[in-house]
């Protein structure tokens, strides 16, 4: 099924039947309420970023990001280094549609695909982190994202793996690197590598 993004919107309807299903329990995910899964849009949306890089006006790349701290942006290192190898300035717009503007690069961590960025404005994070070491297989996992640019998806699976790099059952796409991945709770895993990036398992 392909998503329904709409611009400042969260589409929950991007469901899909993983072949995962033979192999592990789906139980903690798909008991879910829908209460639940609006109360981890409405905490974290405008958290949420999405990031694009340009060249002469023509689209280079997409990605997304976490503000985890004041005026500070989680995305991956990988599509920083494309962007200052291919193009000549991002772009990024919170959930709201809002822009936000980018100071500089605070660090890199190639070896994790971890980049974080200094924004201009002091946006303020409320968002809630926990320790990756935690996640157990079979524990929920959620991820929102935005492939298109326009509007958010959220989609739902669980951890398949957790050896120091947490493994879930959601497909996800080189355009969603850098987008988060929650727990149950609403409280940040990690967030989306392209280290991994196929149709079954995704890397955080």
């Amino acid at each position: 099924k392909s998503l329904n993004e709409t611009e400042n919107e969260v589409d929950t309807t991007d469901n899909y039947e993983s072949d995962l299903k033979d192999v592990y329990s789906f139980s903690q995910v798909d008991n879910l309420s829908q209460e639940n899964i609006d109360s981890i849009i409405n905490y974290n949306k405008a958290n949420v970023m999405t990031l694009n890089s340009y060249y002469n006006n023509y689209l280079i790349g997409r990605a997304n990001g976490i503000v985890i701290n004041e005026g500070l942006v989680v995305t991956t290192w990988s599509f920083i280094e494309e962007a200052l190898i291919k193009a000549q300035y991002i772009t990024m717009k919170d959930g709201y549609g809002k822009s936000q503007e980018i100071e500089g690069i605070v660090t890199v961590n190639p070896d994790s695909d971890l980049a974080v960025l200094k924004l201009k404005n002091k946006t303020t994070s409320k968002i809630k982190l926990t320790n990756s070491s935690k996640s157990k297989i079979e524990d929920a996992a959620i991820v929102i994202s935005s492939k298109t640019g326009v509007g958010y998806s959220l989609r739902k699976g669980i951890v398949v793996a957790n050896d120091g790099y947490i493994q879930s059952s959601i497909p996800v796409t080189k355009e969603e690197q850098g987008a988060p991945l929650f727990n149950a709770n609403g409280e940040v895993m990690g967030i989306i590598s392209t280290k991994a990036i196929n149709t079954s398992i995704s890397l955080s």
